[in-house]
C-alpha cells in the first residue's frame, strides 16, 4: 500500500489572485466597510429607517442604496413618495422611510422595500478612514518575494501605485521601468503585482450586481482610479491620451510602462519623456520563492489611501513648482549629459507642466501615504532631493549607451537668435517685458518664444515667465 500525504487544508479566504467583486469574507474588507454593512443589516429590524449611503440609479423612481461606494452588499431597495425629488447617481444621502413587503409572483415570499418619504443631501462621515496596515508593511509585502531592491526604487514604485489625487491635471503618477541587466525581471515583478491587485480594480471595472427583488442585473459605479501596464515600445491608443494628463475631471490612474531592455534607444520616446519619472531595475535584485497565495491587504491599502486627497494651496502650488524647478535646473548646468537630455518634451522637461508638476505629483502621493491631510513647502523640497538623486542614478547609468547626444542649440534663425540671447542675457523674463526691450510685435515675439519652447531651448515658468536651458 502507498501512502499518500494529505496536502494542508487551505484557508478558504487564501487565493492565488486578490479578489475585489466575489468578496465574501470578513477579512477581505476595510473596517469602515464591515460597519456600514452592518447599520444597513440593522435598519432591516426597524419600523422607521433612518440611514446614509450612496445613490445608484435604478428605472421607474426606485434606486439602490450603497453602504459605500467600494461594498454594495446588503444594499437597500429605495421606492420614492410621491412628491420627493430623484436623487442624483453617486450622490452620498440621508434617507428616511419605512419599509414595505412586495409579494414575489407565485411564492410564498416578498421582497422588502424602503418607501423613502425624505431625502437630504449629506456628507460622508465614516471618521479617519485609516489602513488595516501601515505604509512600511504595504511596501513590505509589495516585495516580499524580491531582495536586493534598492529602497529608493521600492519607495518609488509603490508611489506610483498609490499615484496622487487629481490636480491641475488627471490624477496618477506614471512610471518607466527599465532592466539594468538580466532580462525580464522587470516583467516578473508585474506578473506578481498583478496577482496583488485585482482586475477588475486595475481596469476600473463597472461591477454587475444582481437585484434579486427586481429579477434584474444592475451596472454600479466604478471606483474611478485604475492602472495601465504596457510595453515601453508600445505606447498604443489607449496609453498616449493618458500620458498628455489633459483632463481636470476626478480621474486617476497609475501607468507603467516596461522596457526588457537596459536602457531605451531613443531618449526622446513618447512614453520616456512624458513619464513622471524613470526607474532603473538592478541588476543584482533576485526574486526569491515564496507563497503564491495573494494578500488581500494591498488591494486594502491602496482602496483605504485612494480617499485621502492632500490639499495644496495655491501658494505651495506655485512655490513648490519653482523650488523644483530651480533645483534641477541648477544641477542640469554642472552636468554636461543631462543637459543634453534636457528641453521642452524630453527627458528632463523644464516647464512648469513638466518634471517640476511631476515632482508635485509624487509629493502629493507621499502625503497620500502617509494620510497627510496638507501638502507643505518643505515636503516638495525633500522629494525634490529623492526625485534628483533617482533622476542622477538613471542619467549615469545610461550615460555611455546614448549613443545619439541630442544638442542643445541647433539651426536657428536671426529671430530666435535674438530672442534667444535676449532670455540668457535676462533670465527669468515675460514675454511682454521682451517686447518692451526689443522693440519687436507682441505677435511676433511670442510666435518666436513658442518656437524656441519647442525646441526646447527654453522653458515656460510657473509665473509665466521664461528661462534659457
Amino acid at each position: 500500500m502507498t501512502w499518500l500525504p494529505i496536502p494542508p487544508e487551505k484557508l478558504k479566504y487564501e487565493y492565488a489572485k486578490a479578489r475585489y467583486f466575489d468578496r465574501e469574507h470578513g477579512t477581505e474588507y476595510l473596517k469602515f466597510e464591515l460597519q456600514q454593512m452592518k447599520t444597513f443589516h440593522n435598519t432591516r429590524n426597524l419600523q422607521m429607517v433612518e440611514v446614509t449611503g450612496y445613490v445608484s440609479t435604478l428605472p421607474q423612481g426606485q434606486f439602490l442604496l450603497l453602504p459605500s461606494k467600494t461594498a454594495w452588499h446588503g444594499y437597500i431597495l429605495c421606492e420614492i413618495s410621491d412628491g420627493i425629488d430623484y436623487p442624483p447617481n453617486n450622490q452620498y444621502i440621508s434617507v428616511k422611510g419605512k419599509w414595505r413587503y412586495s409579494p414575489i409572483k407565485h411564492t410564498a415570499f416578498a421582497n422588502k422595500i424602503l418607501i423613502v418619504d425624505d431625502i437630504q443631501t449629506s456628507s460622508p462621515d465614516f471618521g479617519i478612514i485609516k489602513p488595516d496596515i501601515s505604509y512600511n508593511d504595504f511596501e513590505g509585502i509589495l516585495f516580499e518575494r524580491w531582495i536586493n531592491v534598492a529602497e529608493s526604487t521600492k519607495k518609488l514604485i509603490a508611489q506610483n501605485l498609490i499615484s496622487s489625487p487629481p490636480y491641475h491635471r488627471a490624477g496618477g503618477l506614471t512610471l518607466s521601468l527599465f532592466n539594468q541587466a538580466k532580462q525580464l525581471r522587470v516583467h516578473h515583478f508585474m506578473s506578481d503585482l498583478r496577482r496583488l491587485i485585482p482586475n477588475e480594480i486595475m481596469k476600473n471595472k463597472h461591477n454587475l450586481i444582481e437585484v434579486m427583488e427586481l429579477g434584474l442585473k444592475h451596472k454600479l459605479s466604478p471606483l474611478g482610479w485604475s492602472g495601465y501596464i504596457s510595453d515601453f515600445e508600445n505606447v498604443n491608443s489607449e496609453t498616449r491620451p493618458k500620458l498628455d494628463r489633459l483632463t481636470h475631471m476626478n480621474e486617476e490612474y497609475f501607468i507603467s510602462l516596461l522596457s526588457e531592455q537596459s536602457s531605451p534607444s531613443d531618449f526622446s520616446h513618447e512614453g520616456l519623456v512624458k513619464s513622471d519619472y524613470p526607474i532603473v531595475l538592478e541588476e543584482h535584485i533576485e526574486r526569491k520563492s515564496a507563497s503564491y497565495d495573494a494578500s488581500q491587504e494591498i488591494y486594502k491599502y491602496l482602496m483605504a489611501v485612494h480617499m485621502f486627497s492632500p490639499v495644496i494651496s495655491n501658494e505651495v502650488y506655485k512655490e513648490g513648482i519653482k523650488y523644483s524647478e530651480n533645483t534641477l535646473h541648477k544641477k542640469i548646468k554642472t552636468n554636461e549629459f543631462m543637459l543634453k537630455l534636457t528641453g521642452k518634451n524630453q527627458l528632463i522637461d523644464l516647464d512648469m507642466d513638466g518634471k517640476p508638476l511631476s515632482i508635485l505629483n509624487l509629493t502629493s502621493s507621499y502625503g497620500r501615504s502617509g494620510l497627510r491631510d496638507i501638502v507643505s513647502l518643505e515636503d516638495v523640497k525633500n522629494v525634490t532631493d529623492s526625485y534628483l538623486n533617482n533622476l542622477e542614478y538613471v542619467v549615469e547609468t545610461w550615460n555611455e549607451r546614448l549613443e545619439n547626444p541630442i544638442p542643445v542649440q541647433a539651426g536657428l534663425n536671426e529671430r530666435q537668435k535674438q530672442a534667444y540671447d535676449y532670455f540668457a542675457n535676462h533670465d527669468g523674463s515675460t514675454i511682454a517685458e521682451g517686447v518692451d526691450n526689443l522693440k519687436i510685435s507682441y505677435d511676433e515675439f511670442a510666435k518666436t518664444v513658442q518656437e524656441l519652447n519647442d525646441k526646447g531651448l527654453i522653458f515656460r515658468s510657473v509665473d509665466d515667465r521664461y528661462k534659457v536651458v
